[in-house]
């Protein structure tokens, strides 16, 4: 189980990094020392809380030990579908960057590359969404709202973040 645990934060760290822009992680600050690394970033702030959160609600769920095997099971399965989607993103999110920090700037080719990724956005949330039905069907309907709260949590957690980043 534990393995499957640091799989799915694997993978959720992977899409992370592949899906936010870099310029959101990080602020200038005058001065960098250890403590002050994590001060102020909203996105990371907003990670480590939900992280957390992931932790409490696999506690909070009390799977059985078949639930946890066959939920390991989709995920096993999906393994190849999941990493082919997660090493395409961070290699269009890569050329996105390259096209943004290009010497001479093309908004064609920024354009372009964006679009690109885009598609593969939308394919992942399809494998996404395959995999939430193939998952919550191993689930009781009390652990299915369990989810559904933590996921609705979780949301109002990012608008939270997201209007305390626009207040700065």
């Amino acid at each position: 189980m534990r393995k499957m645990y640091h799989r799915v934060l694997w993978v959720v760290g992977a899409v992370a990094i592949a899906i936010v822009p870099a310029d959101l992680w990080a602020q200038p600050a005058p001065e960098v020392r250890l403590a002050s690394v994590f001060d102020k970033r909203p996105v990371v702030d907003l990670l480590l809380k939900n992280l957390g959160k992931w932790s409490e609600l696999r506690n909070d769920l009390g799977l059985t030990n078949y639930q946890k095997e066959q939920i390991a099971e989709v995920v096993r399965s999906r393994k190849p579908e999941i990493l082919q989607t997660v090493l395409k993103l961070r290699s269009q999110r890569k050329r996105v960057l390259a096209a943004v920090r290009a010497e001479n700037p093309d908004e064609t080719a920024i354009r372009a590359a964006v679009a690109e990724m885009t598609e593969s956005l939308a394919d992942a949330a399809v494998l996404r969404s395959q995999i939430r039905q193939q998952t919550i069907a191993i689930l009781t309907p009390k652990q299915r709202e369990q989810v559904d709260k933590f996921l609705s949590d979780v949301q109002s957690s990012i608008d939270e973040a997201l209007v305390n980043f626009r207040a700065r």
